[in-house]
């Protein structure tokens, strides 16, 4: 890709001969290999575009050890999060860390000397739902305690009895029980 873009900027009397050809064939693909690397450092400023090299030396670097069933994903979630869980403790902390895994909202709460945990995302829980609540138990003090509420919709939690047809044609919103 290279090599055509710098023979597009020659003059036309150059783009023709065999030894400019020779010499931009080389130069482009040292370029194009310099290309990749830049793409592949811009892409590691962010956890979700990390590619599995970065992972590896961020995981050597703050001691996680990655599940067998863990994926890309579930093990960029755990960088994040151990990432975020530097600082003073407290909810904003908390809630940041639990923030780090996709497909699960969570709302963090602090009632009666108990961290309350909510997980009522309309997608479930994250898929590594074992990494968050370790990530969250190494941030939390050691003396409080955590409760953590699973949020589901149930069929009989629907208002009325309704046909198959009637509930498939339920925008998501209706669906959980709000208003139309």
């Amino acid at each position: 890709m290279t090599k055509e873009y710098i023979l597009s900027k020659l003059h036309v009397l150059y783009r023709s001969d065999p030894w400019v050809n020779e010499v931009f064939a080389a130069v482009g693909l040292s370029m194009d290999e310099i290309a990749d690397v830049i793409q592949s450092v811009y892409d590691s400023n962010w956890f979700d575009t990390m590619d599995e090299a970065c992972i590896l030396r961020y995981e050597a670097k703050m001691g996680l050890t990655p599940g067998q069933s863990q994926t890309l994903n579930d093990r960029r979630s755990a960088i994040e999060a151990k990432w975020k869980s530097s600082g003073i403790v407290n909810l904003e902390l908390i809630q940041a860390v639990a923030n780090s895994w996709k497909n699960g909202e969570v709302n963090c709460s602090f009632t009666g000397g108990k961290i309350y945990l909510t997980f009522n995302s309309i997608f479930g829980v994250p898929a590594d739902l074992q990494s968050l609540l370790d990530a969250i138990d190494d941030v939390k003090p050691a003396h409080l305690a955590i409760a953590y509420t699973l949020k589901y919709l149930l069929i009989r939690d629907i208002e009325g009895e309704k046909t198959l047809t009637e509930m498939e044609a339920l925008t998501m919103n209706q669906f959980a029980g709000g208003d139309a």
